[in-house]
């Protein structure tokens, strides 16, 4: 999108780092200080390429669907490649449709209820033109708006019953591969890692013991974070226009890492990356922050991970 694009050049250009230094960040209102400050600390070139297949290693256990999100296949693009990686090598072929659209979570967030009916109608018509198992997504908050598509169209007569064919579909990645059984992996991770429960994900969705399964397959010892369940502020665009409440339960949050002084911070959900790694960052804490499929796509690697992938998500 020209967003993406500007916002790389804005990183590019080093234009970001002069206007930081200057000071300039804080002549803006706070809501863009926020989001400016949210920014990855590499901003991919190009963002996720849809309308392509892309085939199964080894024997094909399945075909399934994947949202390319908007955050995600921009700003956190390397997060749905490896999301890719991770799906394939277990088996599965990983179709992401052309045309499909925003999920409306922001907007049913916003009471924006017609524009989130309207972009439903439109990944209805994407997604349900493809023949597969299961509609995958990985950040929480998408999942929770796509499995209520059955409700968001209810008196809809044209697409009542497509949307809750579609909704039943629809399944976290994290879900999805804990159902299906993870293939072994070839490498064995160390370190302590702390897991933070997106609330979109353990509250919307129900899903809880799923990552955690996950991420002990990859060998790596989890800590939990007191009250992990507990929102960390992000909570869609709350951290924008509350920003108070946000900061609050983000300052605990950091508070309880700092404590246990993990060797990585994981989540399964972007607001939830971004936020923990402004909090991180502002605190001078060198932490960096993943999302479980990164860990699954290291540990599942032939090769030595990249630098990008060691370093994880951070400001």
């Amino acid at each position: 999108s020209l967003l993406s694009r500007g916002l790389w050049l804005y990183q590019a250009t080093r234009l970001q780092r002069i206007v930081r230094k200057a000071g300039w960040l804080n002549r803006l209102p706070y809501a863009l200080r926020t989001m400016e400050n949210m920014l990855p600390e590499q901003i991919p070139a190009r963002g996720m390429a849809v309308g392509r297949v892309v085939p199964a290693v080894g024997e094909r256990r399945g075909r399934v669907a994947l949202l390319a999100g908007c955050i995600m296949r921009t700003l956190l693009a390397p997060i749905q490649e490896a999301t890719i990686r991770v799906l394939t090598r277990q088996g599965f072929e990983v179709v992401i449709p052309r045309g499909q659209v925003c999920c409306g979570a922001l907007h049913v967030h916003a009471g924006e209820r017609r524009r989130a009916q309207a972009l439903a109608r439109r990944n209805l018509k994407a997604f349900m033109r493809e023949e597969v198992d299961a509609i995958l997504v990985n950040a929480a908050g998408c999942g929770v708006a796509m499995k209520e598509y059955g409700e968001l169209l209810g008196d809809d007569p044209q697409w009542a019953e497509a949307a809750r064919a579609f909704s039943a579909k629809v399944q976290d990645v994290t879900e999805f591969l804990d159902t299906v059984g993870l293939r072994p992996l070839p490498r064995r991770l160390s370190g302590r890692v702390v897991y933070q429960d997106p609330c979109h994900l353990a509250h919307g969705q129900g899903v809880r013991a799923q990552p955690r399964r996950l991420l002990q397959a990859t060998g790596l010892t989890m800590i939990e974070l007191p009250d992990g369940d507990l929102c960390c502020g992000s909570a869609g665009i709350y951290n924008v226009i509350h920003p108070e409440i946000a900061n609050s339960l983000l300052e605990e949050k950091i508070t309880q890492i700092r404590r246990i002084a993990p060797d990585r911070v994981v989540t399964a959900n972007a607001g939830c990356m971004l936020q923990l790694a402004m909090g991180l960052q502002r605190a001078g804490l060198a932490i960096p922050v993943q999302h479980v499929v990164e860990l699954l796509d290291e540990a599942g690697g032939d090769s030595a991970p990249s630098s990008r992938a060691l370093r994880g998500f951070r400001l």
